[in-house]
């Protein structure tokens, strides 16, 4: 049996895992544009250049198109989940 199976299929659960960087940006913006999203997380992330140095450091290309799930998971411990989330 799939876990996901026992859940509530209207209940949404916030994964960390790998996502493309807009894929993850209209999470938290919903109502803006995938290119828009990303450029709000984006501009987010630099507001606290210590953090974009470790994330830089794990790997992080401004060319990357996507994060990686430690990414991810720094992001999140960072900024929160997306808007009434809850982890899996």
């Amino acid at each position: 049996m799939l876990k996901n199976q026992d859940k509530d299929p209207f209940q949404t659960h916030f994964v960390v895992q790998r996502y493309g960087k807009k894929e993850l940006a209209i999470q938290y913006f919903p109502n803006s544009s995938p290119g828009r999203a990303r450029d709000h997380v984006r501009d987010w992330l630099k507001k606290d250049p210590q953090f974009y140095d470790r994330l830089m450091a794990m790997g992080l290309s401004p060319h990357a198109q996507e994060w990686t799930a430690a990414q991810v998971r720094a992001i999140v411990n960072q900024i929160g989940l997306p808007y009434g989330e809850e982890e899996d």
